[in-house]
């Protein structure tokens, strides 16, 4: 039988105390060194080494986990937050218990169940990322009354919630773009967004909006509203499309139609605004297949900066939503709040235009 390894031997490998290797293990990384913990940890790995999670839980009153609430784990837009979270509260010794919920109406119920399990984990404290649903229910309250920290993430509740948010700023992103279309000379900017999206809030659709509106206002641009085109894309529970939805088919379907639509016009507009990129995917579809030139006639911007915007042709310049930063604010917020430390109420991450050949030569 192994011997078994004991956080002594850490201490004595790695050429620190016990004390120090303590508290790396509870959690106390702002009284270590960044070089010592490296190297403590690194021991760790080298030596196989498992705490006594019970045992640290019940001497410490902590599990060391953070339980993380993603709305669909098979979507990339989630996921980048999920890791940028990730990432931070690994470094600071902590664990992570994921629970995907399901894109279906039911999400209350869902989300319910999620917030039981993590509670009955005895998580150390909750990031919710999600952005389907725009009230305050029941599991939030729950958490809230239970005194675990809260940090919500992309989330629009009613303004009786009164935990940190991290919001993405969809406002500036709209702003942003608008702009670089008016440095570009272009002057007739559509729109194209969506209206009941299984995993959009509606306050998140009218932020998306409000950019594009208060960037027209603010370069003097016109507003036409035949340029706007808000359609629907509805899914089913079904696991089938739930697949294609996180797939981004349908929203490509639906940017590709409401492209055709705006063509038809008798004004045509020299540029498109494009709520997500799977809707700039389809609308750069229908442009290519009326034979128009992009970005001469037709320039197309989408928003969250996805992989394959980088490899479609013409290369897709996109808002990028910087969704990781998002997680890591996330991620700081909550260890201050565990750390008993104030932290802003509310946060808006940052946002960058990313610029491909959609929109110049």
């Amino acid at each position: 039988m192994s011997k078994q390894i004991t956080s002594e031997m850490v201490a004595k490998k790695a050429g620190v105390s016990r004390a120090t290797v303590s508290l790396i293990l509870n959690g106390h990384l702002n009284r270590v060194g960044d070089e010592t913990r490296k190297r403590v940890l690194k021991v760790m790995d080298e030596l196989e080494y498992r705490p006594n999670l019970l045992a640290r839980t019940m001497k410490t009153k902590r599990s060391q986990i953070i339980g993380i609430i993603v709305e669909g784990i098979a979507e990339g837009w989630f996921t980048k937050i999920f890791f940028g979270a990730e990432e931070e509260l690994r470094k600071k010794g902590y664990q992570l218990l994921l629970s995907s919920l399901l894109f279906q109406k039911s999400s209350d119920k869902n989300l319910c169940d999620a917030v039981e399990l993590l509670l009955s984990r005895q998580v150390d404290g909750i990031i919710l990322i999600t952005s389907s649903i725009d009230r305050e229910i029941t599991p939030l309250k729950s958490i809230i009354s239970s005194e675990i920290p809260l940090i919500l993430v992309n989330f629009y509740p009613t303004k009786e919630v009164q935990v940190p948010k991290i919001y993405l700023d969809y406002v500036e992103a709209g702003k942003i773009s608008i702009q670089h279309f008016h440095s570009l000379g272009k002057r007739k900017i559509a729109y194209i967004g969506t209206d009941n999206l299984a995993n959009l809030s509606s306050n998140m659709r009218k932020e998306v909006l409000r950019g594009y509106k208060k960037g027209l206002k603010e370069f003097g641009l016109p507003y036409i509203p035949e340029f706007i085109k808000i359609k629907e894309v509805n899914i089913d529970s079904s696991p089938r499309e739930r697949l294609k939805f996180s797939k981004g088919r349908l929203s490509c379907e639906m940017g590709k139609k409401a492209m055709e639509e705006i063509l038809t016009l008798s004004e045509r507009p020299d540029a498109v605004y494009c709520m997500h990129d799977h809707i700039a995917y389809g609308a750069i579809a229908a442009i290519q297949a009326e034979g128009l030139k992009i970005p001469e006639e037709v320039a197309v911007i989408g928003n969250n900066n996805l992989e394959p915007s980088e490899f479609i042709v013409p290369g897709l310049t996109s808002i990028d939503m910087q969704l990781d930063r998002c997680g890591y604010l996330a991620a700081r917020s909550m260890l201050k709040l565990l750390e008993g430390e104030e932290v802003e109420m509310e946060v808006l991450g940052p946002v960058s235009l990313v610029v491909r050949s959609s929109t110049v030569i």
